[in-house]
């Protein structure tokens, strides 16, 4: 941007730095006593600009619209159907007073918390810990979404009653941790990313067919 600083001269004897300084509108004032002068022109690019990004935005806004045009009130490219129970979802997940439980530990996260407690890493003893969770009385009463692992989504009780089943009777949400771990990027110096992307539309059709 063309701009043009003109430093103002302070004497330092007889004369009071703050009335000269008083002399130029603070909104043209620096903090280093400098005045900044910006072009006409300059202003008028920038007008220029302003109208083409904004132009390009609204051709945009439209191009989604035709494109989606069950877009519901909810301004997400799915239908009403879908966006009122997703906005019902977000209403209950956020009610007052309660969190979410955090249970999706993978097979070997879960393995080190067994191990502290010499108990064997094995599907069976993974399913009598999350029937112990899922199963306690009341505990909808303080939480109102939970985060499962994979195995966890298709998972039985002891008793024979699914995991997500024995969530929603306590009006509980069930979710799924949907990313795949992370893995070391090569080339790089040790650095992770997350994986999970590939297939992750067809995993969540699957996942929200199974309860969640």
């Amino acid at each position: 941007m063309l701009c043009i600083v003109e430093r103002i001269a302070m004497p330092t004897r007889g004369v009071n730095p703050s009335a000269a300084n008083g002399k130029l509108p603070p909104r043209t004032r620096s903090a280093t006593g400098c005045r900044v002068y910006i072009h006409p022109m300059v202003k008028f690019i920038s007008l220029l600009f302003a109208v083409f990004y904004a132009r390009f935005f609204l051709l945009f806004c439209v191009r989604i619209q035709s494109t989606f045009p069950t877009m519901s009130g909810y301004g997400l490219p799915i239908s009403q159907e879908v966006a009122k129970e997703l906005a019902e979802n977000a209403r209950k997940i956020a009610a007052p007073g309660k969190g979410i439980l955090a249970a999706d530990e993978s097979t070997g996260t879960i393995k080190k918390r067994f191990d502290s407690i010499g108990v064997e890493n094995t599907e069976a003893n993974r399913a009598f810990y999350r029937d112990l969770l899922f199963s306690t009385k009341g505990l909808g009463q303080y939480i109102s979404g939970a985060i499962l692992f994979e195995e966890t989504l298709y998972q039985k009780s002891p008793s024979g009653v699914p995991m997500v089943d024995l969530l929603k009777a306590e009006g509980i949400i069930p979710g799924i941790k949907v990313d795949k771990g992370l893995e070391t990027l090569p080339l790089t110096d040790d650095e992770k990313a997350t994986m999970g992307l590939d297939g992750l539309s067809e995993r969540c059709k699957k996942y929200y067919e199974a309860g969640a």
